[in-house]
């Protein structure tokens, strides 16, 4: 990462004024990884596994949850086989199965420092009398099993597919024509994708910049992934009170 972001300073560094720096971050691009084809095949197939599971819940002789927890499953196992059918294979979404550990041991460092600045804001929100639990308190449900099944599929299925959409598809796609498109247009997925939960949702736009910003400097998708699981599990915990 240090060596990714020395990179970028150096180049930043070579233009001359504010104008040029700008143009600087909309264009550095890269190749592209994620194809249009790819990209709405993706899309299609989580919307349809979306449909289906809705469709199902009503009807279904299983407890809402445990369909959610198949349908996350089932939308992450079908996204990386559509990376590998239409795409360059697992690494177009930056997934090194030989290199896991390396970057889970990476989001765990990001976590640590995210978390440590999540609890100032924390404080400060306290200090001006503004309950942050507000801000992020979800609804758990009521029987000890059903919460298990819910911290499984929001804490660990739901992060997994949710990064390899929206950052190792979506981010990749828009990342061809720079960061700061690739920043903002994963971002805005992402949030629309939550517009489903109540209040302003700050924590879904601090989420997305850094889940985007640690999946470029890292290109590791494990790292965000890993960013992600952590900051679910703290905020269902969190619930809990």
């Amino acid at each position: 990462m240090r060596v990714r972001i020395l990179s970028y300073w150096k180049k930043f560094k070579r233009s001359d004024n504010r104008e040029a720096q700008w143009h600087f971050y909309k264009t550095m691009n890269e190749p592209v990884r994620i194809n249009t084809f790819t990209l709405l095949t993706a899309t299609a197939t989580v919307a349809t596994v979306e449909i289906i599971a809705g469709l199902l819940i009503p009807v279904a002789p299983w407890p809402a949850i445990v369909i959610t927890c198949i349908a996350r499953f089932s939308q992450s196992l079908m996204l990386l086989f559509l990376v590998r059918l239409t795409g360059k294979g697992l690494e177009s979404v930056r997934l090194y199965p030989k290199k896991w550990k390396k970057g889970i041991k990476r989001g765990l460092v990001w976590s640590f420092f995210f978390g440590l600045a999540t609890l100032l804001v924390f404080l400060a929100l306290r200090l001006l009398e503004i309950d942050p639990l507000l801000l992020v308190r979800t609804n758990i449900p009521d029987y000890p099993h059903r919460t298990v099944m819910f911290f499984i599929a929001a804490g660990f299925i739901g992060p997994i597919a949710e990064e390899i959409l929206f950052r190792g598809i979506i981010y990749g796609f828009f990342r061809r024509w720079g960061i700061i498109y690739a920043l903002l247009g994963s971002t805005l997925a992402f949030v629309s994708a939550h517009a489903y939960l109540s209040g302003v949702p700050l924590p879904q736009i601090a989420g997305g910049l850094l889940f985007a910003l640690a999946y470029e400097l890292e290109q590791d998708i494990m790292v965000p992934i890993t960013i992600h699981v952590l900051g679910n599990l703290a905020l269902l915990s969190l619930s809990l009170f």
